[in-house]
């Protein structure tokens, strides 16, 4: 339908964003960018359907879980479990459209209960402040303050820091913590990526599955994408709590090379990038100082229930116990990931982390004073690396698609350097490093002793009046066996061709990105799995051999797949592909502007997909090639 109506759509989405859109922000609102737009459409809202469907289920599996535990009894044992049946219930009314609206709303313009409403808080339908996240925690209220269902939205790199077991959540006067975790389960299950975990040098490395760590001071972890979770209800908060606690977390990333573009500066003599749509993978792997010092969380992975790393050894070895007779299965220790893409800053190479926080958070102080902004509306990262005492900082934009926060920054750098010199000199506490009255906050306590004000303050005039521009950053992207240099053909838009291409031949059935297991691991390169660009299913009918067609898109930058070494490990992963049953077809970056090979290519992908007919047709009528 999409691909029927497509240059209609292209009209009239056009036609609405270039007269009125700003001058200053058009490079947002390009053909080729509104176009892809378009073409993403369908793949956007297949994942939100897919997550709503999940939640679906998953409600469906606790209703009968609990209805099976109520039994003969006809009541539960504890007010929990009923409260937690009602929450499941009433989950499933919303689905179909039974449920009650939100207090004050009618139910045709209530957000939880219409499709738009359901959709834009979801974060599929665009525009400003739109998306309130992909991650839900819910909850009940006591019965004292009503018993009403609470719903917490949050993105993902924010529910990454605060859905964590042992955490506190305050919401409408009362406190909760993360119980039990929405876990993936059958064919919706996601990669739980293998990280070594350096905490001296405070990196983190991705590791395939089964390779032992790049150094004996790291421990390995596996990690499972931050999801729903339902809340247990702690207590009222009281009257003389002054401070809220927060579950201190080591919270690590790594950035995947794959942006946008954007723009280099020169800052003194160090270098400044201000980039967009930046991809970072980023982790919780755990709280500081818990019980045997071990990382991670401790959550049945049947079940879902956690416990707070804060437990005590008894309590922690009763969980253990209780969910192996229970559920039959030890509960793991897992870290927490999460994939996100967001404008940011990066000042690369610092010499230690006292200058990467203390410079990043003066930077953010003064930023939030001049540009009238809330001081967590930009997040400071800082990525170790476990082969080097130097470290990346990073100042970054949490909402999505941008504020234009960063911008600001980049046009006002002088005023903003001002003024957090300003505020920092002028410490009412006279503070020896840092204090509450300059750089420390609630939010950034897991890097308090790196904060120093008198490091912020010598950089901050060391650097004033010299940001210049050096070049145009051009976008770039990443694979799993390499990292496309920034000169190399930008290949998000390779990746763009190609799906249209497709989809102009009609070559709708397609997943992107699909993660296949092996049957067994290649031994040589310690490689569990492969994750095509497209990979296209059998069909129920087709022979038992058939496992499906993989078609990887290659660069051929000295970087990536034109690098000899990435030529091997490409040939070991495709040869063990089809000695498993799968086609494999290899496209470079450079077919995709020739007509001939991709007639070549989409012929086999057709015949693979739907026979000899189909092929002939791809192949004969080669107008979908503009």
């Amino acid at each position: 339908w999409l691909h029927k109506y497509h240059e209609h759509f292209h009209t009239t989405v056009i036609g609405v964003f270039t007269p009125s859109w700003p001058e200053n922000d058009a490079e947002v609102v390009t053909p080729e960018i509104l176009t892809a737009l378009i073409q993403e459409a369908p793949s956007k809202m297949e994942e939100v359907a897919k997550r709503l469907f999940r939640r679906l289920q998953w409600a469906n599996r606790e209703i009968k879980r609990l209805e099976k535990q109520k039994g003969p009894k006809g009541t539960f044992d504890s007010k929990e479990d009923q409260a937690h049946w009602h929450r499941c219930d009433n989950l499933i009314k919303k689905f179909k459209g039974i449920g009650s609206p939100k207090k004050g709303r009618s139910k045709e313009l209530s957000d939880d209960i219409s499709t738009y409403g359901v959709l834009a808080s979801e974060g599929f339908l665009p525009g400003y402040g739109l998306d309130t996240g992909s991650i839900c925690a819910s909850g009940e209220m006591p019965y004292s303050a009503g018993g009403n269902s609470i719903y917490l939205p949050r993105p993902t790199a924010m529910a990454l820091r605060e859905y964590v077991p042992g955490n506190l959540l305050y919401a409408n006067g009362q406190k909760f913590v993360p119980r039990q975790y929405l876990l993936a389960t059958g064919e919706e299950i996601q990669e739980r990526p293998t990280v070594a975990v350096d905490t001296n040098k405070e990196a983190i490395q991705e590791l395939p599955a089964g390779s032992p760590p790049p150094s004996g001071d790291m421990a390995l972890l596996q990690a499972i994408y931050i999801c729903d979770v339902e809340l247990a209800h702690g207590q009222l908060i009281s009257d003389d709590e002054e401070n809220r606690f927060q579950m201190p977390v080591m919270h690590y990333a790594i950035e995947k090379n794959k942006h946008n573009g954007g723009m280099m500066y020169s800052w003194g003599t160090a270098t400044l990038q201000w980039r967009k749509n930046v991809h970072f993978r980023m982790f919780n792997v755990g709280t500081p100082g818990a019980t045997d010092d071990q990382f991670g969380y401790l959550i049945c992975q049947i079940c879902g229930h956690s416990i707070s790393p804060l437990s005590s050894t008894k309590a922690i070895e009763a969980f253990i116990k209780g969910h192996e007779e229970r559920c039959g299965t030890r509960p793991q220790y897992v870290g927490f990931y999460a994939d996100v893409m967001v404008d940011c800053l990066k000042l690369a190479d610092c010499a230690d982390r006292t200058v990467a926080y203390s410079l990043m958070e003066a930077l953010r102080l003064g930023a939030a004073h001049v540009l009238d902004m809330h001081l967590d509306d930009l997040q400071v990262m800082v990525i170790g690396h476990y082969d080097s005492d130097a470290v990346d900082a990073y100042l970054w934009d949490p909402m999505p698609g941008g504020s234009g926060l960063l911008n600001q920054i980049i046009e006002n750098p002088d005023r903003i350097c001002e003024t957090a010199l300003e505020l920092l000199d002028g410490c009412s506490a006279s503070c020896e490093k840092s204090c509450v009255n300059c750089l420390q906050n609630f939010r950034n306590a897991f890097y308090h002793r790196y904060l120093d004000r008198h490091s912020a303050m010598a950089l901050l005039r060391e650097r004033m009046g010299t940001l210049r521009e050096i070049q145009i950053i051009p976008a770039t992207t990443h694979t799993s066996e390499g990292t496309t240099p920034d000169n190399a053909k930008p290949t998000n838009n390779a990746e763009q061709r190609l799906k249209f291409l497709m989809e102009k031949a009609g070559l709708f059935e397609g997943e992107w990105q699909h993660q296949i297991h092996f049957k067994t691991k290649i031994e040589s390169l310690g490689f569990g799995s492969t994750t095509p660009d497209v990979f296209f299913a059998p069909d129920e009918d087709d022979d038992e051999y058939y496992r499906g067609c993989c078609v990887y898109l290659d660069g051929m930058s000295a970087g990536i797949h034109g690098n000899p070494e990435t030529q091997a490990k490409d040939k070991a992963i495709r040869e063990k592909l089809r000695s498993e049953g799968y086609q494999v077809v290899e496209i470079t970056v450079h077919d995709l502007g020739d007509k001939e090979a991709m007639r070549t290519h989409f012929g086999r992908i057709a015949r693979y997909v739907d026979g000899k007919d189909f092929s002939r047709k791809v192949k004969n009528d080669p107008t979908w090639f503009q």
